[in-house]
């Protein structure tokens, strides 16, 4: 992964879990089911990017036998 994606992968992650704060706010100021299923949502956008960050990391490793 070049350090290109890597800051494109981290700002998404940090707007994703941003958004997905606000919209939990939004929920518990409302009690909008609409917003709690927007933050959760937000929140498994947010996982992907972890995920992605995680595969990256895990892809330079160097091959072993397996």
């Amino acid at each position: 992964m070049t350090d290109g994606s890597r800051k494109a992968i981290l700002a998404a992650f940090f707007a994703n879990l941003g958004i997905a704060i606000s919209k939990f706010v939004g929920f518990v100021l409302t009690s909008s089911a609409s917003l709690l299923a927007e933050a959760v949502h937000s929140l498994a956008d947010t996982g992907n990017q972890a995920l992605l960050l995680l595969g990256g990391r895990r892809a330079r490793r160097d091959a072993d036998q397996d």
